[in-house]
């Protein structure tokens, strides 16, 4: 089971946006900012709704990214890779997912993840925001404290087989004894 399986529809299509702004900006790769920027593209993922709770929208954020909106058309040589900020964020995702005993990674799993590791591009965009990354992350918090409710807008997706399941919850068991890489590659 890779860790990718575990996202839901939302997350998914928010690294896709995070890939998109990261071309449209001509970064060389995904990083935590353009990540955050994806999770807020949709007014129902889950990290939308916590920066929503503070006065914040995905146009306020691309307004301060740059570049064009919407999915890159143009033909590309190379594939834009996570940067380490953006694929820390990825295997802390998972660790958050873990904390909130959810069986699914979600955009505000994913934004948790950001918003816990410094980066400085984030800091001043939310500077200019007006808001700190503490606030947001236990906003973000507050809406996963509806359980799988709370993720359902974005598409669950169930475990492939029953092994599946079970190496999820080995894993689970397994955060308890420190950090850990989940094979991200």
């Amino acid at each position: 089971m890779r860790m990718f399986d575990r996202f839901t529809d939302g997350a998914r299509d928010a690294v896709v946006v995070a890939r998109d702004a990261a071309i449209h900006r001509g970064d060389a790769e995904v990083t935590p900012l353009t990540l955050l920027a994806g999770c807020l593209r949709e007014s129902h993922y889950v990290a939308a709704r916590a920066f929503a709770t503070h006065g914040v929208s995905y146009a306020d954020v691309k307004a301060r990214l740059g570049g064009q909106d919407g999915p890159c058309t143009e033909p590309h040589e190379q594939r834009v890779p996570l940067g380490a900020a953006a694929r820390a964020a990825f295997e802390a995702s998972l660790d958050e997912a873990f904390a909130t005993d959810s069986a699914h990674i979600s955009t505000g799993h994913l934004a948790a993840a950001v918003l816990g590791q410094p980066d400085d591009a984030l800091a001043a965009v939310l500077g200019q925001l007006g808001v700190s990354a503490d606030a947001v992350r236990a906003s973000v918090f507050a809406v996963l404290a509806g359980g799988e409710a709370a993720l359902a807008a974005e598409g669950l997706r169930p475990f492939a087989s029953g092994r599946d399941a079970r190496q999820f919850r080995r894993m689970a068991a397994r955060r308890s004894r420190g950090p850990r890489r989940w094979g991200l590659r």
